[in-house]
């Protein structure tokens, strides 16, 4: 039941976004390249991956954002003794809080992260997976020529509970519109 709830909030975020970017010219999107480690026990994991974002600014200082994505390929570390361990999709919905410096944006994220996860024993062909969710937070910069396309750099942390933690570095390009 929890699964259900979290995927409605996000689909209707996703599908609130665009109707509200016609009317007011304050919407964004972007891809990024995702570099997410997967620290569990004393293993890393390492994958990468693509995540696109959905995002619409209140006012210069706030923003709602959504990211979605998840890992391409197969770990590139495999434990012989843990063996592979990776998220194979994600979904968040985050509050943006924004501060400006010239041509630049830095900026928190905080939020929740709805995803599943890939586990795979070592020497193994058998995999299991499972969905989780969990509080997501991270911090960013933002640089700009103009308001239409912007880089930016981000940390994310989108899963830490007691088994596993989920950080990541995203490099992507941003478009308003």
């Amino acid at each position: 039941m929890q699964k259900t709830r979290i995927i409605l909030a996000l689909l209707s975020v996703v599908t609130w976004l665009p109707q509200a970017a016609i009317a007011q010219d304050k919407a964004y999107f972007g891809v990024a390249m995702l570099n997410s480690t997967y620290k569990q026990g004393g293993n890393n994991h390492r994958s990468t991956g693509l995540v696109g974002r959905l995002g619409y600014d209140f006012s210069k200082y706030s923003a709602v954002e959504t990211h979605f994505g998840g890992n391409i390929g197969q770990e590139s570390n495999v434990s012989t003794q843990y063996g592979e361990a990776r998220i194979i999709d994600l979904y968040s919905a985050f509050l943006c809080l924004n501060s400006h410096f010239g041509n630049k944006r830095v900026y928190a994220l905080g939020g929740i992260t709805y995803g599943t996860r890939e586990l795979k024993g070592p020497n193994s062909s058998v995999s299991i997976r499972n969905d989780d969710s969990n509080k997501s937070y991270g911090l960013g910069v933002e640089a700009y020529e103009n308001d239409a396309i912007s880089f930016q750099l981000e940390w994310v942390r989108y899963f830490d509970n007691r088994y596993y933690r989920v950080d990541a570095w995203n490099l992507g390009l941003v478009t308003r519109f």
